[in-house]
This record gives structure tokens, C-alpha cells and sequence, in this order.
């Protein structure tokens, strides 16, 4: 069945919203060559192929040149193709034409904001806000294009326009402040607040704005009274509490900026972030008791407030460790890992006391717990390696700081002299210290001044009773770096006493214990007795036996060694 040509092009033309005045069952019938071509253009346009569509178009343009619609989806698929001059000419020809469909007056002022003609837009962009008094999401949406576009001077107008057609609303007040932030002159942001807090008397965040404004410009008391103004509209406003709180800061009153910032904590317009930025402000003057007097009340007020946010816990913790109250520090930094487990940071703090406090027990279970979540962590694999240690689980130690040492993957020297000073001690302990000795090459590559890493070294290669060599060049380096030190020449006469030349050990052993305050420690007194026996002296080594029991040295291993040398 064959439709009548006059309903098709009328059915066709409301399809693609040419609208307008006229009526649509009015037109007159076009010729078939150009419904055929119309139609072909629909359905490229469905199909997604504009530049086919284009093509028929153009054609239905030659066939009825007088059509505004034409022109118009013409001028659309131009601009869609960023061909913004082309586009720019037909839309112009389309409302030439008649056309009185506001969206060609829409996409001409889209074109002309392409191409940077502003001006050009205004007229377009105004009109079309007016026409739609009231409607805020579109002079919103063209706020947004325009100042996407660089345009702001029109941006304020659109503001201004629909202010002018509809009625002063603070959402739109509140985009041409931002506008006019960005560009505009300190009198004319000045007057715009002034517009804003007179128009909007109970908005008491523009007060805020119009107080922070007066600050910058070094108005402070007159940016205090206008805070003084917001507060008697809106006592419990936390914006307005927080910024008296920062103006007290300013002015050095501790009393009253924690009066204000405590109650901008406790209510819902402050965020974390900002409470956390205040207190880091005295967290960083923490040492200076003096002004960093406040931290302490706002950190309370802020843990009541936020009683479930580690990062507030962490820096309570902090604080705790300036006090000397390490129990506290822990107790703060374990709630911590309790609230936010999948925090890295608090384990690696809870961990690191449990380690000061030697407190191995705690710091095993916290440790292995926390490298079971963070299995590749390497300073979480350390302490849980010097746990092990000293629970005497000495494999364990080796495991996890080989594993340590393997995902230290970021340059971090302090963390890895660290991991090898505890591998070689780990080594040691597990009875291999021969590696614990070269594990220390790398400590001295790190620090080839620190005395206690050649002595360390030395002593090791003297327990392994291999590389003698070395083992005496490590504690003549380690003496000569810090001389008269009793530890050190303890581990000298040892060394000596290894390579077998017993009477320079005995020289090297008696000052160590003329060197050492306490008059030397049981060790010392043990190490003494073999090496006066390797050279000798029964006597002199039975006395320093007896010294070493006396010292505390285990009584049941010395007395055999007596017993020996009777």
C-alpha cells in the first residue's frame, strides 16, 4: 500500500525534532526523489553512518533548498564532526530560513563557543535561558559549557540572566563567586560577596566565604565579625566554628581556638581530613610543649568524635610516645590495626613496639599475624625474624630475614642494613657463623666507620675458627676506630686466642678488663679463663672461672671447666 507523501515528510520532520511554528500538517507534499533521499538519510542515521547520511542530505538540500529542518541536521552533523565553520553556516542559513526551533539557536551558540566566538554566543545562550525561565539545570549546564570553554565573562552573564528572569537562587549565586574567583578583581569578588551574604542572610557559608575573602586581604577583624554575625545566626554551624577556630589560631589563643574547633569536630561539617590538618599543625610542633599545648584537648574531641578512624589513633599514639608512655603508644596503635586491618602502616608501628618494649612474645603472634596479610612486606618479615630470635627459634629467624632480604625491592638503606645486621646475628645463633661473618660484608659497605660491625665480624670468623686472617684485621679496624673499649678488646683476645698465639691474648684480655667500668662481665671472665688456661696459667684461669660463676655465669658449665682444671 502506497502512503500519502504529505503524511511521510510530516512524520519524518517531527522525527528529527525540527519543531518550530509551523504546523506539521501543513507542509505540502515533496516529491518522491526527495522523501526517497529523506528517508535514506534516517536510515543511515540509525545505522550510525553520519557522513552517509550527510550525503543525503546534501542531496534533499538541492531537491528543496527553502526547508530550514535541512540545513538545521545538516548543521548538527557538522558540528558532531568538530566542523565547526561549516556548521557555523548552516545553522545561520536553517534560523535564516525561519526556522524557530530553539535547539538551532542551541547548537549555534555551541558552535560559536567552538570556534571561540563568545560574543557571538552571548546573544544565542542569554535568550535561550530567558525563554526557559527557572529551568536551573539548563543555565547550570551552559555555566559549565561556557566555562569549559574559557568563557567565563559569559558564564557570569548566563548567572546573571537567570537571576534577572527567574529569582537570586544560591546555587547559582554560588557558581558566579567560583567564576569570579577564578578571574575576577578582589573589588569585584568583594562586592559579589556582599551581593551574596545581604541577598542570603541565613546561608551562613557564604559568610564563611566572605570571611575567609577578608582574611586574604589582610582584614582580619573585619573577617572576624562577620564570622561573630554567622555564629549568632547558626551557634552549632561547624563551618563557622571551625573558621573562628582558625582565626584564633592565627591569633595565638589556645584557649578559644580549641573552644571553637571542638565544637567544629563534634558536629557533621567538619571531615576527618580537616581535623586531622589542624591537629598534624601542632603533631609537627609536638616537641615544643609550649605550642603544641592544644593538641592534646583536640585530639581528645576528635577521637570522641571519630571514634572508629585509626589515622586519629596512630597520631594518639604518637603523642603517647612524646609522653614516655609506650604502653599507651601500643595500646593506641593495636585499636588501630583493629579497626583497619588492611592498613600496612599500623602494623608496621605496632610491630616496631612491640620490639622496642621486648616484649618477643606479643611482637611473634603480631608479626607472623600481620605477614600473613602482607606476605612480601620485608620489614613486617624482619621483626617477625627477630621475634623468632629471640624466642630462640633461630632457623625461623634465618627464613624470614633471607625472605626480608629477597623483597627489599625499594631503595631503603636503613631497612636493609637493618636485615642483614639481624640475618648475621640469626646466622650465628643457628650455629653458622662462618655466613653470619660475610653476611656482615654488607654492613661494612654501609658503614665502614661503625666499629661494633668489624668487631662483630671479627668475633663470628672466630667462632667458625675459619679466616683467621680477616677476623684479625676486623678487630684491629674496630680498635683502632674506637680505642679502649673493653668489648672490643675482649673479642681481640679471642681472635688471638683462636690463631693460637695465647700470650698476646692474655695481654689483649687483661686490658679488657682494666678497660671495663664494671670490672669486667661474666663472659669476659669465662673468655678469660680459657685463655689463661691455653697459655698456661691454672691458676690465674681457675680464679677467673670462679669470677665468671660469681658474675652469673652459668654454674654448671663453669664448674666442669673447673673441675678440669684441677
Amino acid at each position: 500500500m502506497k502512503l500519502n507523501a504529505g503524511w511521510l515528510m510530516a512524520v519524518a520532520l517531527l522525527a528529527w525534532g525540527c519543531g518550530g511554528s509551523r504546523d506539521l500538517a501543513e507542509l505540502p507534499p515533496y516529491p518522491e526523489a526527495f522523501q526517497r533521499a529523506w528517508f535514506d538519510a534516517q536510515r543511515d542515521l540509525a545505522k550510525g553512518d553520519a557522513e552517509a547520511a550527510y550525503s543525503e542530505l546534501s542531496s534533499c538540500a538541492l531537491l528543496e533548498p527553502e526547508e530550514p529542518a535541512i540545513p538545521f541536521q545538516m548543521g548538527k552533523l557538522d558540528y558532531e564532526a568538530e566542523r565547526y565553520s561549516t556548521a557555523l553556516v548552516q545553522l545561520n542559513r536553517a534560523i535564516d530560513l525561519g526556522l524557530e526551533d530553539p535547539w538551532a539557536r542551541h547548537y549555534r551558540a555551541l558552535t560559536l563557543l567552538a570556534l571561540g566566538d563568545e560574543k557571538g554566543a552571548q546573544k544565542d545562550v542569554i535568550g535561550l535561558v530567558e525563554a526557559r525561565r527557572g529551568d536551573i539545570d539548563y543555565a547550570l549546564d551552559w555555566v559549565e559549557r561556557c566555562t569549559g570553554k574559557g568563557a567565563r565573562d559569559l558564564a557570569v552573564a548566563v548567572c546573571d540572566a537567570y537571576e534577572a528572569a527567574a529569582a537570586p537562587d544560591p546555587e547559582i549565586s554560588q557558581e558566579r563567586l567560583s567564576i569570579l574567583s577564578a578571574t575576577g578583581t578582589p573589588e569585584r569578588i568583594r562586592k559579589e560577596l556582599e551581593r551574596m551574604v545581604s541577598t542570603f542572610p541565613d546561608i551562613v557559608e557564604f559568610q564563611v566565604y566572605y570571611a575567609s575573602f577578608l582574611e586574604e586581604q589582610g582584614d582580619a577583624y573585619a573577617a572576624f565579625d562577620v564570622l561573630k554575625a554567622a555564629e549568632a545566626v547558626d551557634p552549632y554551624n561547624g563551618r563557622v566554628q571551625y573558621a573562628l577556630g582558625m582565626w584564633y589560631v592565627d591569633q595565638h589563643n589556645d584557649k578559644l581556638l580549641v573552644e571553637h574547633f571542638t565544637r567544629a569536630f563534634a558536629s557533621d561539617d567538619v571531615g576527618l581530613n580537616e581535623q586531622l590538618n589542624v591537629l598534624s599543625y601542632y603533631q609537627e610542633r609536638l616537641y615544643s610543649p609550649v605550642v603544641s599545648a592544644p593538641l592534646r584537648p583536640l585530639l581528645k574531641a576528635a577521637l570522641e568524635a571519630n571514634g572508629r578512624e585509626a589515622a586519629l589513633y596512630l597520631l594518639a599514639a604518637e603523642v603517647a610516645v612524646a609522653d614516655d608512655d609506650l604502653e599507651t603508644a601500643r595500646s593506641y596503635t593495636r585499636q588501630a590495626v583493629d579497626m583497619q586491618p588492611h592498613r600496612v602502616e599500623a602494623w608496621r608501628r605496632l610491630v616496631s613496639f612491640d620490639a622496642v618494649m621486648g616484649d618477643w612474645e606479643a611482637l611473634e603472634q603480631d608479626a607472623e599475624a600481620a605477614v600473613k596479610r602482607f606476605p612480601v612486606d620485608p620489614e613486617l618479615l624482619l621483626h617477625a625474624g627477630m621475634a623468632a630470635k629471640a624466642l630462640g627459634n633461630a632457623g625461623v629467624a634465618v627464613e624470614r630475614c633471607l625472605e626480608a632480604q629477597a623483597n627489599l625491592v625499594f631503595h631503603n638503606p636503613d631497612l636493609k642494613f637493618r636485615i642483614h645486621l639481624n640475618l648475621g646475628d640469626a646466622l650465628n645463633a643457628a650455629g653458622r657463623p662462618l655466613e653470619a661473618a660475610k653476611t656482615y660484608d654488607v654492613l661494612l659497605e654501609m658503614a665502614p666507620e661503625d666499629a661494633t660491625i668489624w668487631n662483630n665480624q671479627a668475633w663470628y670468623f672466630a667462632q667458625a675458627g675459619a679466616e683467621l686472617d680477616r677476623a684479625l684485621k676486623a678487630i684491629q679496624r674496630a680498635v683502632e676506630i674506637e680505642p679502649g673499649v673493653a668489648i672490643f678488646e675482649d673479642t681481640y683476645a679471642w681472635v688471638l686466642h683462636v690463631r693460637g698465639e695465647h700470650t698476646e691474648a692474655v695481654e689483649w684480655m687483661e686490658r679488657a678488663l682494666k678497660s671495663d667500668s664494671n670490672g669486667g662481665s661474666a663472659g669476659m671472665w669465662e673468655n678469660a679463663g680459657d685463655i689463661y688456661r691455653a697459655a698456661g696459667d691454672e691458676a690465674k684461669a681457675r680464679e677467673a672461672y670462679e669470677r665468671a660463676m660469681e658474675r652469673g655465669a652459668e654454674a654448671e658449665r663453669i664448674q666442669r671447666k673447673i673441675n678440669g682444671a684441677s
